[in-house]
């Protein structure tokens, strides 16, 4: 199987390292994502009635959600539940509204998702329009742990942003039981604090999955006295919720001025 380290081979996939700088990390992890006093996990898993995730306002108005557990994995949801009818969002915190401005308006990002000059002026409003971020999971990975191959469910627009905290480690990617004889499998290292995103073919034809155990340790490239392969790691998934609504939004929006 092909590894990909960098994305010049994969026209729809784009690597940037470095996205998060080291300090920036650090205050993300210790003052958003791991906070004092957070309220045990709760486990979809379980029967009975969901109770309602709690959220209290933290400082520096910062969101605090609890954390749930999901195929074997922590996660935060921000920005609503996904439902099919119509998904009632929510405010994105400040932390998270602010990585989420810096991702759309990152040229590297604009590049990524301009399209040739031979589209049509229609494709590329289509294209402007999607890129806006208003969903984020926020998942915690153990040391060893991935998560199987998967595709992300129609309510979302075709493109996913990923920044990974903590550790390296190695998305794969699989091609549709229809495309099997056409495509072929790959992976892609994804350093930490990087930003990956994928659209396209790479989002529409394939499934994508996490390998878990470290990038370095599966590449056999783990330098000695480098132990970031036993850390958890921390993923933050950007997408855009086509259904999503937030109630009183478009009036401010409109006698303000602002997308948030």
């Amino acid at each position: 199987m092909t590894t990909i380290k960098t994305t010049t081979a994969q026209k729809d996939i784009r690597l940037i390292e470095n996205f998060i700088q080291s300090e920036e990390e650090e205050r993300i992890l210790l003052s958003n994502v791991f906070t004092n006093g957070e309220e045990e996990e709760e486990s979809e898993e379980k029967g009975g009635c969901e109770e309602k995730r709690k959220k209290e306002q933290g400082k520096e108005g910062t969101l605090l959600s609890s954390w749930k557990v999901l195929s074997g994995r922590r996660v935060k949801t921000f920005g609503g539940t996904v439902n099919a009818q119509k998904t009632i969002g929510e405010r994105l915190p400040n932390f998270l509204k602010d990585l989420c401005l810096r991702i759309e308006n990152d040229e590297r990002v604009k590049e990524t998702f301009s399209l040739s000059s031979s589209s049509s002026s229609s494709l590329q409003q289509q294209q402007q329009q999607v890129l806006r971020l208003n969903h984020v999971l926020v998942n915690e990975y153990q040391p060893n742990e991935g998560i199987s191959s998967h595709q992300d469910g129609p309510l979302y627009a075709s493109f996913v942003c990923v920044v990974s905290l903590a550790r390296d480690e190695i998305v794969s990617f699989t091609p549709h039981e229809d495309f099997k004889d056409a495509l072929k499998p790959f992976d892609v290292l994804v350093p930490r604090r990087s930003l990956l995103v994928f659209y396209g073919k790479s989002y529409d034809c394939y499934l994508h999955g996490i390998r878990g155990g470290g990038g370095r340790r599966i590449l056999g490239s783990k330098r000695e006295g480098d132990d970031d392969d036993e850390k958890k790691r921390i993923s933050l998934t950007f997408r855009h919720v086509k259904n999503s609504f937030i109630p009183g939004k478009a009036l401010s929006g409109a006698l303000f001025g602002k997308r948030r």
